[in-house]
């Protein structure tokens, strides 16, 4: 049920509908998103070389209060985390479902992080040779890029050949976990199922 709240005497007229709450809402978790994204930023050039050693004669001793502060992170898992209950938690979970759901999120987040991993590459073959390998790190591998390929580099042990994939794979994983627990969830509710028929 929609209410309007309108305040005569100031000329004040504040809309409380569901549609006006939900912009409102996404409007705060954008802005809360940019941010974080803003504070994550001067995290690397408190944390990186050579970005520090660049910013050092703008910042200097704010460096190191960046380096051990600003970190934010977290505010994209909790604010993925709810947005994500949100839209997924309402639907009917089944096997094609979740199929399709790996499928398309799958593609949503390899097609930019593949981006990244061919500009990163292509830096440290420009730059290997007059960056120390601190910077640019060990060559390249093809195991390497195809753990990347599966976001599983942090699992099989891989370095990261960019400082913020590990968030994309574990963006990609929590969302696979939280959507496993659904089909779970909704498979036991309708029982149709025993649970280990979701192992086969």
């Amino acid at each position: 049920m929609s209410f309007s709240v309108a305040i005569a005497s100031s000329g004040v007229y504040v809309n409380s509908t569901p549609i006006a709450q939900e912009k409102q809402r996404q409007q705060f978790i954008t802005a809360l998103r940019a941010v974080a994204a803003i504070v994550i930023l001067w995290h690397h050039f408190a944390l990186y070389p050579p970005l520090r050693q660049w910013a050092a004669p703008l910042l200097g001793d704010m460096l190191d209060w960046l380096e051990f502060n600003a970190r934010a992170t977290q505010v994209f898992f909790v604010v993925g985390g709810y947005v994500m209950a949100l839209s997924m938690s309402r639907q009917n979970w089944n096997l094609r479902s979740m199929r399709s759901f790996v499928v398309q999120r799958y593609l949503r987040l390899v097609i930019p992080y593949l981006g990244a991993i061919a500009l990163a590459v292509s830096s440290y073959l420009v730059a290997r040779g007059w960056l120390p390998d601190s910077v640019v790190g060990e060559p390249v591998s093809l195991p390497q890029l195809l753990a990347h390929l599966f976001f599983l580099q942090d699992i099989l042990g891989y370095e990261q050949l960019s400082a913020g994939l590990w968030f994309v794979c574990i963006n990609f994983q929590l969302g696979l976990v939280y959507a496993a627990g659904l089909l779970l969830r909704d498979t036991l509710a309708r029982d149709k199922a025993p649970f280990v028929g979701l192992l086969g």
